[in-house]
């Protein structure tokens, strides 16, 4: 069996300049985006680019993080973003970590191994890790380390639940936002064939195979009353990511004594693609801050 290289992986490197990443299309989040148009952030937001917060088997992991002055503290979020675990960046999602960091919010958006670079659990530890640098840097960028959050979207989204589920003193989490999260990689109704392989190259093989490494990467194998607050943002028309996924998590996490919410974006599909959805965009970026300012501030 070829073994997999553990050299890290290429990414590209964000702009350094005020112009930097991609502009989106009316939305901060997903598939809305349009490549070539560059988004300019705003003075008022400060990017520190690059920070190194864990020094890997593979290498340096780094991240991007949005803050802004003003504030004697602010709370944190840890920004994941997805790819099924196996490509995507950082780099990828500047207008929304510059949404979050406007509306006060210090933004860190990371790397973390990717599934042909390192198998389950390598990126949970990384997203843990990435908790704890938020905690230990707190005074120098002004964070509050008791009021941390983490979103991600995808697979992002289960890393970002997961993170909230396992995460314990330096890397405890005190809300979590999942938009079409890949909760239930047992999950039998996905039919995009990418969504259906992308669990295998995470785990390094089959259920048959790695039962138990299978076990522990689903979020419901986690879940206990101790959980925190957690809010689920999912498309009905889901084909990579079923809704179900979602609708079967929130029974547990409410069962459990957890307060779970989701919210159904009907007529939207994986990354909130599609035409016309309810609710809008704008409605949807409310709701997240609302959800947010309710847990954190």
């Amino acid at each position: 069996m070829t073994q997999p290289s553990l050299k890290a992986p290429t990414r590209p490197r964000g702009p350094r300049s005020g112009r930097t990443g991609l502009r989106p299309q009316n939305h901060a989040f997903g598939v809305h985006q349009v490549a070539g148009v560059d988004f300019e952030v705003p003075r008022k937001v400060q990017v520190t680019r690059e920070i190194v917060f864990f020094r890997s088997a593979c290498g340096d992991l780094r991240l991007d993080l949005y803050w802004t002055k003003g504030r004697s503290t602010r709370p944190g979020i840890v920004f994941i973003h997805g790819g099924g675990w196996m490509k995507g960046d950082k780099t990828e999602f500047v207008w929304f970590c510059t949404m979050l960091a406007k509306h006060g919010y210090a933004t860190a958006a990371i790397n973390y191994r990717l599934s042909d670079q390192a198998k389950y659990p390598a990126q949970i530890e990384d997203c843990l890790e990435a908790m704890q640098w938020m905690r230990r840097n707190a005074d120098q960028y002004g964070i509050d380390a008791d009021r941390l959050a983490t979103i991600g979207g995808s697979a992002g989204g289960h890393l970002a639940l997961m993170t909230g589920l396992m995460g314990r003193g330096e890397t405890a989490v005190q809300t979590v936002v999942s938009y079409y999260g890949a909760h239930d990689l047992n999950d039998g109704e996905q039919t995009d064939g990418e969504g259906r392989d992308a669990p295998v190259k995470l785990i390094g093989g089959t259920k048959e195979q790695k039962a138990d490494l299978w076990n522990d990467a689903l979020c419901s194998s986690h879940i206990s009353r101790d959980c925190p607050p957690v809010l689920m943002i999912h498309g009905d028309r889901d084909v990579t990511v079923p809704i179900s996924q979602s609708r079967k998590l929130l029974g547990l996490l409410q069962a459990a004594g957890v307060s779970a919410e989701l919210l159904v974006v009907r007529g939207a599909g994986h990354c909130l693609a599609g035409g016309q959805f309810t609710p809008t965009l704008a409605e949807i970026d409310r709701k997240l801050l609302a959800f947010l300012d309710a847990h954190l501030k």
